[in-house]
């Protein structure tokens, strides 16, 4: 059986305040969290090798296979695909910028390293294993900024994963739409008398969400599960509205 943990690095430290009562993996950019995207792709869940303050709410699991994947990372095939060759005791690793991608242990290994008892992962923690260039290309959130400069980019990815070979729910006739197959609409959402233009990138609205009376939006979009537009309210793309919780206020603008 092999375990998926999602790591933290000192790049954690540079994420924060946003990473202080969560993992990075938890970070949303796109439509979905990092989380989110790596267990679509990888079909598996995920936990956590973060902040000892933090374990209690996410704990580290492991098994008698263990893959590490730097939380900030963006999922992409080729990525993926290097990942799941991975041998016990390999590390994948851009030596350029001295950055650990991913590793393969046993569970013995992992108590061994004493990884589950480190705050974050070094590039130092693993030079023992063997170590596998990475020479393609790939996306790492390192910076707050960075949430923002590649929201774009997620939004469009994220749109073409979770739409594929999908159908939108019907969007009502009292709305004016642009480019209706880049506008896809969850069941239970609901849109009424707004302007959806998505002829600079697709608009996704998520279940159970509302855009009031009057909203104008510029794709691309993602307003996610139980979140709200008011009347009235002006969007322009990229931008995100992120998923709440039912035991949440509900998101609102």
């Amino acid at each position: 059986m092999t375990k998926y943990i999602l790591f933290d690095d000192i790049t954690r430290n540079s994420l924060l305040p946003l990473t202080y009562l969560k993992p990075s993996a938890d970070i949303r950019c796109g439509i979905m969290t990092l989380r989110e995207k790596w267990e679509f792709y990888l079909k598996n869940d995920t936990s956590n090798l973060c902040a000892a303050y933090l374990r209690k709410k996410f704990p580290l699991e492991i098994a008698t296979e263990n893959v590490f994947i730097k939380g900030t990372l963006f999922p992409n095939a080729d990525l993926i695909e290097k990942i799941y060759q991975l041998q016990i005791g390999q590390v994948l690793i851009d030596s350029k910028n001295a950055v650990v991608l991913a590793f393969k242990l046993t569970d013995e290994q992992v108590f061994k390293y004493d990884i589950d008892k480190k705050e974050f992962i070094s590039f130092d923690d693993i030079q023992a294993l063997q170590q596998i260039e990475y020479e393609g290309e790939y996306y790492s959130i390192s910076h707050l900024w960075n949430i923002f400069s590649f929201n774009e980019r997620a939004i469009n990815e994220d749109f073409k994963t979770l739409t594929e070979g999908r159908q939108s729910a019907e969007i009502s006739s009292s709305n004016h739409i642009v480019n209706k197959e880049q506008i896809f609409i969850e069941q239970g959402a609901i849109v009424e008398c707004s302007v959806l233009n998505a002829s600079a990138g697709p608009i996704y609205i998520g279940k159970d969400a509302e855009v009031m009376e009057f909203a104008a939006i510029r794709g691309p979009f993602a307003l996610c599960e139980n979140s709200n537009l008011k009347i009235g309210a002006k969007i322009y793309g990229a931008t995100t509205i992120g998923f709440v919780s039912m035991t949440d206020a509900r998101c609102s603008i």
